[in-house]
């Protein structure tokens, strides 16, 4: 039995739509729907989790991702209760709201992703620390937002661009930012300013005192 051309087996009890109870076996959930899986065996020869695969199964673990896993659909994880993942070396790609309202508490992205896409760790309600991978390049969109037990973070030298609202409803209360250039910022990137201690490469101190969204962080 085969799921899309990558196989993947799983077990589960009910679905929930509404008001209304079904028994599912092995088809892509309705919009919505609410499926209670009790574990996951995976064929290694997958490459990619699809999108919304696993939204709202209610999971609160999985096993390691196959060895050839090379992408993470959007929303494939999002609204589970797991809090933690590992990753194949493989990894070069994690969607838009993979992993939105999950239950980690502290997350190691992998270090071949560049770009980390919006609202990733949307409402991912106690993550608390995250380590940002030395070759990532850009932040997107409220990557971070409504993360709100996250206090600290480091963010790496080769970050170029942070996206509209990626820390929105944050409250940071240090930021190290390894770039000696600032990173452009979208509106909202940011919005602990004033109990917030930003650190910054020597010599850059002015830089990012003149630049915008950075210079809130002067007083």
């Amino acid at each position: 039995m085969s799921f899309f051309t990558n196989p993947v087996y799983y077990s589960f009890t009910t679905a929930v739509y509404f008001r209304w109870i079904y028994i599912v076996f092995f088809i892509v959930p309705p919009p919505r729907i609410v499926i209670f899986l009790k574990n996951i065996i995976w064929n290694d020869s997958i490459t990619e989790i699809p999108q919304k695969l696993f939204k709202c199964c209610e999971l609160d673990s999985i096993p390691p991702l196959p060895p050839l896993t090379k992408k993470i659909g959007a929303w494939a994880f999002a609204y589970n209760l797991i809090s933690n993942i590992e990753f194949p070396n493989s990894i070069t790609e994690i969607g838009e709201y993979a992993f939105l309202g999950c239950n980690f508490t502290s997350f190691n992205v992998p270090n071949s992703i560049k770009i980390l896409k919006s609202r990733t760790f949307q409402s991912c309600s106690n993550l608390k620390h995250v380590t940002l991978p030395d070759n990532l390049t850009i932040i997107e969109n409220g990557a971070f937002h409504s993360c709100s037990s996250l206090d600290t973070i480091v963010i790496p030298a080769k970050v170029t661009n942070i996206g509209l609202e990626a820390f929105y409803n944050v409250s940071l209360e240090c930021i190290t930012c390894l770039n000696p250039i600032p990173p452009k910022c979208e509106y909202l990137a940011f919005v602990s300013f004033n109990n917030c201690s930003l650190y910054v490469p020597a010599g850059s101190e002015d830089a990012y005192r003149n630049a915008p969204i950075w210079e809130k962080f002067s007083s």
